[in-house]
Protein backbone atom coordinates (compact mmCIF):
# COMPACT_ATOMS: atom_id res chain seq x y z
CA UNK A 1 0.00 0.00 0.00
CA UNK A 2 1.84 3.45 -0.78
CA UNK A 3 2.42 5.31 2.08
CA UNK A 4 0.80 8.50 0.88
CA UNK A 5 -2.10 6.00 2.16
CA UNK A 6 -1.37 4.17 4.47
CA UNK A 7 0.05 7.03 6.92
CA UNK A 8 -2.98 8.65 6.64
CA UNK A 9 -5.87 8.77 9.22
CA UNK A 10 -9.88 7.69 8.08
CA UNK A 11 -10.92 11.01 8.29
CA UNK A 12 -7.94 12.22 5.93
CA UNK A 13 -8.48 9.74 3.34
CA UNK A 14 -12.47 10.13 3.73
CA UNK A 15 -13.41 13.22 5.14
CA UNK A 16 -17.17 12.60 4.49
CA UNK A 17 -17.16 9.61 6.38
CA UNK A 18 -18.44 10.75 10.50
CA UNK A 19 -15.96 10.41 13.04
CA UNK A 20 -17.58 9.02 15.59
CA UNK A 21 -16.13 4.84 15.30
CA UNK A 22 -19.65 4.40 17.33
CA UNK A 23 -21.93 5.74 14.92
CA UNK A 24 -19.75 4.38 12.39
CA UNK A 25 -19.99 1.25 13.78
CA UNK A 26 -23.77 1.14 12.59
CA UNK A 27 -25.07 1.59 15.93
CA UNK A 28 -28.91 2.50 17.03
CA UNK A 29 -28.78 5.68 18.21
CA UNK A 30 -32.08 6.58 19.89
CA UNK A 31 -33.22 9.69 18.17
CA UNK A 32 -33.67 11.76 21.41
CA UNK A 33 -31.62 10.50 23.87
CA UNK A 34 -28.52 9.52 21.65
CA UNK A 35 -27.95 6.37 24.22
CA UNK A 36 -26.89 3.57 21.09
CA UNK A 37 -29.01 0.42 21.60
CA UNK A 38 -28.24 -3.14 20.55
CA UNK A 39 -31.76 -4.74 22.10
CA UNK A 40 -34.62 -5.19 19.68
CA UNK A 41 -36.69 -5.49 23.11
CA UNK A 42 -35.65 -1.90 24.00
CA UNK A 43 -36.77 -0.54 20.81
CA UNK A 44 -39.97 -2.09 20.28
CA UNK A 45 -41.24 -0.85 23.70
CA UNK A 46 -40.28 3.41 23.13
CA UNK A 47 -42.73 5.38 21.36
CA UNK A 48 -39.63 6.72 19.84
CA UNK A 49 -38.83 4.03 18.15
CA UNK A 50 -41.32 1.48 18.19
CA UNK A 51 -42.80 1.67 14.50
CA UNK A 52 -39.91 1.83 12.39
CA UNK A 53 -38.31 -1.81 14.13
CA UNK A 54 -41.32 -3.36 14.73
CA UNK A 55 -41.93 -2.47 10.92
CA UNK A 56 -38.20 -3.40 10.38
CA UNK A 57 -38.79 -6.87 12.15
CA UNK A 58 -41.72 -7.77 9.99
CA UNK A 59 -40.16 -7.40 6.89
CA UNK A 60 -37.40 -9.44 7.95
CA UNK A 61 -39.95 -12.14 8.98
CA UNK A 62 -42.06 -11.81 5.98
CA UNK A 63 -38.64 -12.34 3.81
CA UNK A 64 -37.84 -15.85 5.97
CA UNK A 65 -41.45 -16.93 5.68
CA UNK A 66 -43.82 -16.08 2.98
CA UNK A 67 -44.24 -12.41 2.47
CA UNK A 68 -45.09 -9.42 5.00
CA UNK A 69 -48.34 -7.43 3.69
CA UNK A 70 -47.46 -4.09 5.50
CA UNK A 71 -43.72 -3.70 3.95
CA UNK A 72 -44.72 -5.84 0.42
CA UNK A 73 -41.24 -8.13 1.42
CA UNK A 74 -41.91 -11.38 -1.06
CA UNK A 75 -41.25 -14.29 1.02
CA UNK A 76 -38.63 -16.95 0.54
CA UNK A 77 -40.29 -19.95 2.15
CA UNK A 78 -36.91 -20.69 4.23
CA UNK A 79 -39.69 -21.08 7.39
CA UNK A 80 -43.16 -21.62 8.23
CA UNK A 81 -44.81 -21.25 11.62
CA UNK A 82 -46.28 -24.62 12.97
CA UNK A 83 -49.56 -25.47 14.54
CA UNK A 84 -49.86 -27.33 17.92
CA UNK A 85 -50.30 -30.93 16.50
CA UNK A 86 -47.35 -29.96 13.60
CA UNK A 87 -45.24 -29.13 17.54
CA UNK A 88 -46.27 -32.25 18.71
CA UNK A 89 -44.57 -34.00 15.83
CA UNK A 90 -41.69 -32.67 15.73
CA UNK A 91 -38.57 -35.12 15.63
CA UNK A 92 -37.23 -36.46 18.79
CA UNK A 93 -33.39 -36.14 17.77
CA UNK A 94 -34.55 -32.50 16.34
CA UNK A 95 -33.68 -29.73 19.45
CA UNK A 96 -35.68 -26.90 19.17
CA UNK A 97 -33.42 -23.84 19.72
CA UNK A 98 -34.20 -20.38 20.10
CA UNK A 99 -34.23 -16.91 17.80
CA UNK A 100 -31.37 -14.45 18.39
CA UNK A 101 -32.37 -10.88 17.53
CA UNK A 102 -30.00 -8.69 16.45
CA UNK A 103 -30.81 -4.66 15.27
CA UNK A 104 -28.44 -2.75 13.46
CA UNK A 105 -28.03 0.33 11.29
CA UNK A 106 -26.78 0.31 7.52
CA UNK A 107 -27.11 3.73 5.88
CA UNK A 108 -26.27 2.12 2.90
CA UNK A 109 -28.90 -0.12 2.39
CA UNK A 110 -31.91 0.57 0.58
CA UNK A 111 -33.85 -0.12 3.92
CA UNK A 112 -31.70 0.65 6.63
CA UNK A 113 -32.77 -0.64 9.61
CA UNK A 114 -31.67 -4.05 10.04
CA UNK A 115 -33.31 -6.73 12.27
CA UNK A 116 -31.43 -9.89 11.46
CA UNK A 117 -32.18 -13.27 13.14
CA UNK A 118 -30.26 -16.26 13.96
CA UNK A 119 -30.86 -19.22 15.69
CA UNK A 120 -29.06 -19.83 19.01
CA UNK A 121 -25.98 -21.99 18.16
CA UNK A 122 -25.01 -23.27 21.58
CA UNK A 123 -28.11 -25.75 20.81
CA UNK A 124 -28.29 -26.45 17.20
CA UNK A 125 -26.87 -30.10 16.65
CA UNK A 126 -27.00 -30.90 13.09
CA UNK A 127 -25.52 -33.79 11.67
CA UNK A 128 -25.49 -32.95 7.95
CA UNK A 129 -23.23 -30.97 6.26
CA UNK A 130 -22.33 -27.35 7.94
CA UNK A 131 -20.76 -25.77 4.78
CA UNK A 132 -21.23 -23.91 2.00
CA UNK A 133 -20.06 -25.26 -1.04
CA UNK A 134 -17.45 -22.38 -2.89
CA UNK A 135 -14.62 -22.05 -5.21
CA UNK A 136 -11.33 -23.79 -3.88
CA UNK A 137 -7.92 -22.20 -3.27
CA UNK A 138 -6.90 -23.25 -6.99
CA UNK A 139 -9.85 -21.69 -8.60
CA UNK A 140 -9.43 -18.37 -6.87
CA UNK A 141 -5.72 -18.11 -7.39
CA UNK A 142 -5.70 -18.90 -10.76
CA UNK A 143 -8.71 -16.31 -11.15
CA UNK A 144 -6.69 -13.74 -9.38
CA UNK A 145 -3.56 -14.44 -11.52
CA UNK A 146 -5.24 -14.19 -14.89
CA UNK A 147 -6.28 -10.58 -13.40
CA UNK A 148 -3.29 -9.16 -12.27
CA UNK A 149 -1.22 -10.53 -15.34
CA UNK A 150 -3.76 -9.43 -18.01
CA UNK A 151 -2.74 -5.46 -19.09
CA UNK A 152 -6.04 -3.15 -18.88
CA UNK A 153 -8.07 -6.08 -17.59
CA UNK A 154 -11.03 -5.23 -15.37
CA UNK A 155 -12.69 -6.87 -12.55
CA UNK A 156 -16.16 -6.89 -10.82
CA UNK A 157 -17.34 -8.21 -7.45
CA UNK A 158 -21.53 -8.76 -6.82
CA UNK A 159 -22.99 -9.33 -3.59
CA UNK A 160 -25.61 -12.04 -4.11
CA UNK A 161 -29.16 -11.31 -2.20
CA UNK A 162 -30.15 -14.22 0.63
CA UNK A 163 -27.10 -16.22 -0.75
CA UNK A 164 -26.99 -18.58 2.20
CA UNK A 165 -30.93 -19.33 1.88
CA UNK A 166 -30.38 -21.17 -1.11
CA UNK A 167 -28.49 -23.72 0.68
CA UNK A 168 -30.22 -26.82 0.95
CA UNK A 169 -30.65 -28.96 4.51
CA UNK A 170 -30.95 -32.30 4.50
CA UNK A 171 -33.40 -32.13 7.27
CA UNK A 172 -35.88 -29.72 8.99
CA UNK A 173 -34.42 -27.72 11.58
CA UNK A 174 -36.27 -26.07 14.53
CA UNK A 175 -36.32 -22.28 17.08
CA UNK A 176 -38.95 -20.79 18.94
CA UNK A 177 -39.75 -17.60 19.26
CA UNK A 178 -41.83 -15.23 22.27
CA UNK A 179 -45.04 -14.23 20.84
CA UNK A 180 -44.59 -10.99 22.47
CA UNK A 181 -41.39 -10.08 20.15
CA UNK A 182 -43.44 -10.03 17.20
CA UNK A 183 -44.96 -7.47 15.52
CA UNK A 184 -48.90 -7.31 15.60
CA UNK A 185 -49.30 -6.78 11.94
CA UNK A 186 -47.21 -10.11 11.09
CA UNK A 187 -49.32 -11.47 14.26
CA UNK A 188 -52.59 -10.90 12.33
CA UNK A 189 -51.33 -11.89 8.87
CA UNK A 190 -50.22 -15.10 10.03
CA UNK A 191 -52.85 -15.86 12.70
CA UNK A 192 -50.35 -16.87 15.20
CA UNK A 193 -52.35 -16.45 18.59
CA UNK A 194 -53.64 -19.57 17.22
CA UNK A 195 -51.08 -21.18 16.57
CA UNK A 196 -48.65 -20.28 19.77
CA UNK A 197 -47.89 -22.27 21.99
CA UNK A 198 -47.45 -21.24 25.68
CA UNK A 199 -46.60 -17.93 24.50
CA UNK A 200 -44.03 -19.16 22.03
CA UNK A 201 -44.18 -19.48 18.41
CA UNK A 202 -42.01 -22.35 16.73
CA UNK A 203 -40.91 -22.58 13.99
CA UNK A 204 -40.23 -24.97 11.04
CA UNK A 205 -37.17 -24.01 9.04
CA UNK A 206 -37.68 -25.13 5.21
CA UNK A 207 -34.86 -26.90 3.47
CA UNK A 208 -33.49 -23.35 2.26
CA UNK A 209 -32.19 -21.82 5.19
CA UNK A 210 -28.77 -23.26 5.86
CA UNK A 211 -27.56 -19.62 7.14
CA UNK A 212 -29.54 -19.81 9.97
CA UNK A 213 -27.91 -23.49 11.04
CA UNK A 214 -25.20 -22.46 10.26
CA UNK A 215 -24.14 -18.34 10.72
CA UNK A 216 -24.37 -16.44 13.77
CA UNK A 217 -24.98 -12.89 12.34
CA UNK A 218 -27.36 -13.05 9.49
CA UNK A 219 -25.25 -12.95 6.88
CA UNK A 220 -28.80 -12.45 5.14
CA UNK A 221 -29.27 -9.48 2.77
CA UNK A 222 -32.30 -8.42 2.95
Amino acid sequence: MPKTIKNQPPCILYPTLPTDIEHFAAGVVHPIMKEVITDYRKLMNDSATRKIWTTAFGKELGGLAQGDNKTKEPGSDTLVFLTHDEIANIPTDCTVTYARIVVNYCPQKASPDRVPITMGRNLINYPGELTTQTANITTTKIMWNSIISTPGALYACIDLQIYYLGTPLDRYEYMRIPNALIPQHFIQQYQLHEKAKMDMCIWKLEEECMAYLKLEFLPINY
